[in-house]
């Protein structure tokens, strides 16, 4: 795993320290995504759009975390080394996440309108969108394995750095206001 013995500045320390707890939220979201939906069971479009919002949290707080450049703080310092499966899934993460915050739904969409005559030519529109998550079961529990494999790096060079750097042993960061 990490083989950097560099003492990191204490942004990058605390850059790790967040990426760290965005990797925890990534998983738990996946966790309450699998604790809740069975992905053999028919579900109604409002169970889906919770399901969804498990999923679009499991995402962004991903790439919140894991920016799949080499200048990211987890690659710089935890040194992750990723297979050409797990590079793949990055990338297609990537683009999910890119869809979820940066584009219109209608990029990424599947609907129709239909509408009824409600009286004197007034029409109301029907709408029908097809709600499904990205990931099956199989690519969730592919995703979680990847989550895990970037939190063992990450806790392997924070555990190293304290012993290496006592001046963050113990350190406070307030939010920025």
């Amino acid at each position: 795993m990490s083989t950097n013995s560099k003492v990191i500045d204490i942004k990058d320390y605390e850059k790790l320290l967040c990426a760290s707890w965005d990797l925890q939220n990534s998983l738990s979201a996946l966790e309450f995504l699998l604790e809740e939906c069975d992905y053999e069971l028919a579900y109604t479009r409002v169970q889906v759009r919770k399901f969804k919002a498990f999923e679009d949290k499991a995402i962004i707080s991903f790439f919140k975390a894991y920016l799949d450049s080499p200048g990211n703080v987890v690659n710089k310092c935890a040194g992750v080394k990723l297979t050409v499966t797990e590079k793949q899934l990055c990338k297609r993460v990537r683009v999910l996440r890119n869809k979820i915050v940066a584009h219109t739904d209608e990029d990424f969409t599947h609907f129709r309108v239909d509408s009824i005559e409600v009286g004197d030519e007034t029409y109301f529109p029907i709408q029908n969108f097809e709600e499904k998550l990205f990931f099956g079961f199989r690519e969730v529990l592919g995703f979680q394995d990847l989550i895990k494999k970037i939190m063992r790096y990450v806790c392997k060079f924070l555990f190293e750095e304290i012993q290496r750097n006592p001046t963050i042993r113990n350190h406070y960061k307030k939010p920025n206001e």
